[in-house]
């Protein structure tokens, strides 16, 4: 029965729902039928969370910030030097990832006395 209510719902184009609360009743034929139309006329669709895209970088963007040429960025891209998303056949960076990266791969020099 859940999963017939669960069925209709998408049906209807609820694909993101939450149910509170299911009570199970016996009914007859006419009665579950009238129950499952009340169900379905009072669910909503839950709010669909923002989902935010990161910004993305080419390896021309990526070469003219950190002042390196694309072949060697490419290059620390084939031996799994630096973190990259493939979409398709493209390579992007994500903005967020580079700077941690560049973050995590920084030499720091200790203070001499």
């Amino acid at each position: 029965m859940k999963r017939q209510l669960l069925r209709s719902l998408k049906c209807f184009g609820f694909h993101e729902f939450k149910i509170s609360r299911v009570e199970w009743t016996e009914t007859t034929p006419e009665t579950r039928n009238q129950n499952h139309t009340e169900i379905v006329r009072h669910a909503s669709p839950a709010q669909p969370r923002p989902r935010t895209v990161p910004q993305l970088l080419t390896a021309k963007d990526l070469e003219a910030r950190l002042k390196v040429d694309a072949k060697t960025i490419y290059s620390w891209v084939r031996r799994g030097l630096i973190p990259y998303v493939r979409i398709q056949s493209a390579v992007r960076f994500r903005e967020h990832e580079i700077a941690d990266w560049l973050e995590g791969n920084s030499f720091h020099l200790g203070h001499r006395p």
